[in-house]
């Protein structure tokens, strides 16, 4: 499918038109004579990639959220694999394969799409789309102001302008460190101390800091534990 003998037939060298459904396959010839048909020649000819499958990965994505999965399913001829996605949105690994790993943007957004094609020396196939990816912070893992598990971390008010209050407990003279950390994993600011026995109260000053989404982070007692928190 896809080749046409347009000269030739029945002589040793032949002309074939390849068109764009032409995806690979032997091109293959005998001789004949009055006794009979000869054993047949192949000669394997190679096309331009078919569309490439759909496409797997996640579409309700958190603000900011990395090593993000994408693939699809290898494509017969295929040599490379080139992937486009929304601004804002890079690939962190595996472009020109099959499989990539992507960190999102922090701004919310939906109606959002990503693409990969797959090409060869002979060509290159049409666009497989995903569709219907959006970001939004109800994508997110705990909700804002739920509080840690072990530490009763949390932080208010949150959102924040100007300062945020974290809160946590701890036991006396335990040594703690408090981070706040934002969606690229780069901290922002960090905090040593000693804990006093029960409740213990930070002020964070956050009037010179970004708008975004921000993770608040604790280690005391062997625990590790953090709460997102939103800077208007």
């Amino acid at each position: 499918m896809g080749a046409t003998i347009t000269s030739g037939q029945g002589t040793q060298s032949i002309v074939v038109d390849f068109d764009g459904a032409y995806a690979g396959g032997n091109v293959s010839v005998s001789a004949t004579n009055a006794c009979g048909v000869g054993s047949a020649r192949n000669l394997n000819v190679s096309g331009a990639p078919g569309l490439p499958g759909v496409i797997s990965g996640d579409i309700t994505i958190c603000p900011g959220q990395s090593g993000v999965a994408y693939g699809v399913a290898t494509v017969a001829g295929a040599s490379s694999y080139t992937w486009s996605l929304p601004v804002g949105t890079t690939i962190t690994s595996g472009q020109g394969t099959k499989d990539i790993l992507a960190t999102w943007g922090t701004n919310p957004a939906s109606g959002l799409n990503l693409s990969v094609n797959a090409s060869n020396g002979c060509g290159t196939s049409a666009n497989r789309v995903l569709n219907g990816i959006s970001i939004s912070i109800a994508h997110c893992g705990p909700r804002f102001g739920d509080q840690a598990e072990l530490t009763g971390l949390n932080v208010y008010p949150n959102p924040a302008a100007d300062r945020a209050t974290v809160v946590f407990t701890s036991t006396e003279g335990a040594d703690f460190n408090i981070k706040m950390v934002d969606v690229s994993g780069r901290t922002i600011m960090t905090e040593r101390g000693t804990a006093t026995n029960g409740l213990n109260q930070r002020e964070v000053n956050v009037s010179q800091m970004s708008a975004g989404i921000y993770f608040v982070v604790i280690e005391t007692n062997n625990v590790v534990e953090q709460i997102k928190m939103i800077v208007e």
